[in-house]
């Protein structure tokens, strides 16, 4: 596993825990973050404020990696989420497109979501 990755994981990790671990070591402090529903961060400290908001009243239940791509400074994942929110349980297939400073921060991050379940429209 290389250091992306486990940096990457650290984000995951995080959210699953509930605790911040280090927001502040991951991401580059020009950093923009922007959710698969269209909340976007643009700071360390929105992306710290965001975090302790969100979890105090919601909860990441699962947060699986499926796959990493990585290509110069991009990587691409791909991620299984569920969660608490608003006390409904909810889920989704998602992809993070993240573009990395030169010193291994994060300096871009966008998801996109993929609602489940899927299905044939034609079936």
């Amino acid at each position: 596993m290389n250091t992306k990755e486990k940096i990457i994981l650290l984000w995951f990790k995080m959210w699953l825990k509930k605790r911040d671990l280090g927001i502040e070591k991951i991401f580059a402090e020009d950093i923009l973050y922007i959710e698969s529903y269209g909340p976007m961060y643009e700071s360390v400290a929105d992306i710290k404020k965001w975090f302790n908001d969100w979890n105090e009243e919601n909860t990441v239940l699962n947060w699986d990696i499926k796959n990493f791509w990585h290509k110069d400074n991009t990587t691409i994942v791909s991620w299984y989420f569920q969660c608490e929110f608003n006390h409904k349980i909810d889920d989704f297939d998602g992809v993070s497109e993240i573009i990395w400073s030169n010193n291994d921060t994060i300096r871009f991050l966008r998801e996109y979501a993929c609602k489940l379940p899927n299905y044939n429209p034609y079936k």
